[in-house]
């Protein structure tokens, strides 16, 4: 929800308590507002967190947050128990405060009994399209720093504790929106720093090549790439982003060698880690890894190995149940699975493989790369939209149940028939139309169920 407002008049009311986060100089982020609605004083500001953006706040703004983000909220209390713990975003342009405001509603329990809350994000409005690329990435963040604040609430911790875990948890948002102010990848494609510019093509063992970008692709374009190197990381995370749309290079960011090295961040497209001086190995933290959007490539430049999470289908129903483990646990944290959930990539398939043996046959100068490289991903997204469009017309739109005749049908029109090739345009598909992965393998899983079923009553 996008809404346009102008200024209005605001009442005064007590300062409320703030926190300064540190170490964010040139942030885009101006402050963070908590705020709750109050049965007598109605919306009220809990706290603020201010960073140290070199535009401070105006005068009045942050009570104008508060007062306009619970307005006409009240009732969320009183709905069903299944929706009540649900976040609900709106979006807000304010040109008369010269900012933007991003806010997140939900409900949590408050010292007197369950209320409103909201949680803002304020900006400039000079950032807007600088913030633009990555507004999705923060509201999935911003959602799963709520429902840990939710579960801490009903919990009745000490209100100093709740509130400490959360300023953690804001540190590092911001921490993030800043690494990736100074290190996002360009939007347009830049091939100069990859495999396929002139000179480098051999930088990179071409099997290794091929089965990353397989499993990049099939993890619908999320991949970890780890190393020594912070020269080698980058140019596979270079060589990677040749494969994204602009806006998903800019939710990706580049490695860099310093006394903070980046660490793993769920939800970014591409990310590189550099391997500590101790060599300890790779230790993903596995809930952000299990509850982030897509599933997740790790490309191992120490051992030449490319593994992945289970696919999409699999990844989403374990995401599910684990985020709601997390709402309803008493307390105790059930076990997550380690690092072995990651497993090798199937390299049975023809997409990949034709594509190199035919890039590096091109000349690298004159863009001749880049728009072969972008008719490869327009192929991929002609048989991602024919299965889409092959999927609503045999299902009439979803209403009918697939039959097992048309799952092989399809295959074998769309020149699918192997593993890799279509699970790389089922990926595709799932990016263009969200639902399709499931959809196909629910379908495949009842047809097979049915057949079964069939051949047992004979």
């Amino acid at each position: 929800m996008v809404i346009f407002c102008s200024n209005t008049h605001t009442g005064t009311a007590p300062s409320p308590p703030e926190s300064d986060i540190p170490d964010t100089e040139n942030s885009i982020i101006q402050a963070v507002v908590l705020s709750v609605w109050d049965n007598i004083l109605g919306p009220r500001t809990q706290h603020v967190w201010r960073t140290q953006c070199q535009e401070p706040l105006t005068t009045g703004v942050i009570p104008y947050i508060s007062n306009h983000t619970l307005s006409g909220e009240i009732c969320r209390c009183g709905e069903e128990e299944e929706t009540a713990g649900s976040v609900d975003s709106k979006f807000y342009i304010l040109p008369d405060k010269g900012i933007i405001a991003s806010c997140f509603i939900f409900t949590g329990r408050a010292a007197v009994g369950r209320s409103v809350f909201s949680m803002s994000i304020i900006l400039p409005l000079s950032k807007l399209k600088v913030y633009l690329p990555w507004h999705d990435l923060c509201g999935a963040r911003l959602t799963k720093i709520i429902r840990q604040l939710q579960v801490d609430l009903e919990k009745n911790q000490d209100t100093g504790d709740v509130m400490s875990s959360l300023s953690a948890s804001l540190l590092q948002f911001v921490r993030l929106v800043l690494s990736l102010q100074r290190d996002s990848l360009n939007p347009s494609m830049d091939l100069s720093e990859s495999v396929f510019a002139s000179g480098k093509e051999r930088m990179i063992e071409e099997g290794f090549l091929r089965r990353a970008i397989i499993s990049h692709l099939q993890t619908l374009g999320c991949s970890v790439v780890y190393g020594k190197s912070d020269k080698i990381i980058n140019m596979v995370i270079h060589t990677l982003a040749a494969f994204l749309s602009p806006t998903e290079r800019q939710r990706s960011r580049v490695c860099v060698r310093s006394t903070t090295p980046h660490v793993y961040e769920a939800d970014l497209f591409l990310q590189g880690i550099i391997e500590d001086k101790k060599g300890a190995g790779l230790d993903l933290p596995m809930f952000d890894v299990l509850t982030s959007q897509y599933p997740t490539s790790l490309i191992n430049l120490t051992n030449a190995e490319v593994r992945q999470t289970p696919p999409f289908h699999v990844h989403s129903a374990r995401r599910h149940e684990i985020l709601t483990l997390q709402m309803y646990s008493d307390g105790d944290e059930s076990p997550l699975p380690d690092m072995s959930i990651f497993e090798l990539v199937d390299t049975d398939e023809s997409f990949v493989q034709t594509f190199l043996a035919e890039v590096f046959q091109l000349h690298p100068s004159c863009g001749v790369r880049e728009a072969y490289i972008e008719n490869f991903c327009r192929m991929l997204e002609r048989k991602a939209l024919a299965l889409i469009k092959y999927l609503e017309t045999e299902t009439d739109q979803g209403q009918q149940p697939l039959k097992l005749s048309s799952l092989k049908r399809i295959r074998n029109d769309l020149s699918l028939r192997l593993e890799g090739d279509f699970c790389t345009v089922l990926a595709v598909a799932e990016k263009m139309k969200a639902g399709v992965y499931n959809f196909w393998y629910h379908s495949a899983m009842q047809s097979t169920d049915q057949l079964r079923d069939t051949l047992g009553s004979l």
